[in-house]
């Protein structure tokens, strides 16, 4: 018993045989089919296989496009309010259109960045105010004392001292 395929002038079939009994009353029977339908339907499948891979590509690519681009375009709202932040608009934050995904994480993090250089910067502004506040009375005093004790034209050693004793012992900024 067997099969194989074999090829004739009229195409290809695809035969099987098997033997039956022993002896003189053994027989065997055989059988043939052509395989041009067999080889259509299987031109059919790959066809169908190739035609559904190419959609399903298609497919593919459509929603990952989709999907990118809806993260992207969020992200390019958060540059886009990013970029309107500045000196003049301290207390402004970022907005994620859900702050439940990575985007409102990224946004919640930008967030609070700001909120501690805004502070920062605040301390800073403070300290120099106050700076600036303590640095106005001693020179403005000196100053004056400058261009009272200059008002005259002729002066003594002893009156130029007299003029700048408040200030002895004071360490000036060396060039």
């Amino acid at each position: 018993s067997g099969n194989d395929d074999v090829d004739t002038t009229a195409g290809g079939f695809r035969r099987a045989w098997a033997r039956h009994g022993g002896g003189p009353g053994a027989f065997s029977v055989g059988a043939a089919a052509p395989l041009a339908p067999l080889e259509r339907e299987l031109a059919l499948l790959r066809r169908a296989l190739a035609s559904g891979a190419a959609l399903a590509l298609a497919l593919a690519a459509t929603g990952g496009w989709w999907i990118a681009r809806g993260a992207l375009t969020s992200l390019a709202v958060m540059a886009r309010q990013a970029g309107e932040i500045n000196d003049r608009t301290p207390g402004v934050r970022l907005v994620a259109p859900n702050p439940h995904d990575e985007m409102g994480r990224l946004a919640h993090a930008f967030n609070g960045l700001l909120a501690r250089l805004e502070s920062a910067l605040s301390v800073q502004r403070r300290f120099m105010a106050d700076a600036s506040h303590e640095l106005r009375t001693p020179v403005s005093i000196a100053r004056a004392s400058a261009d009272v004790t200059l008002a005259r034209p002729e002066r003594t050693e002893a009156e130029y001292r007299d003029a700048l004793a408040p200030f002895e012992g004071t360490a000036l900024p060396e060039d």
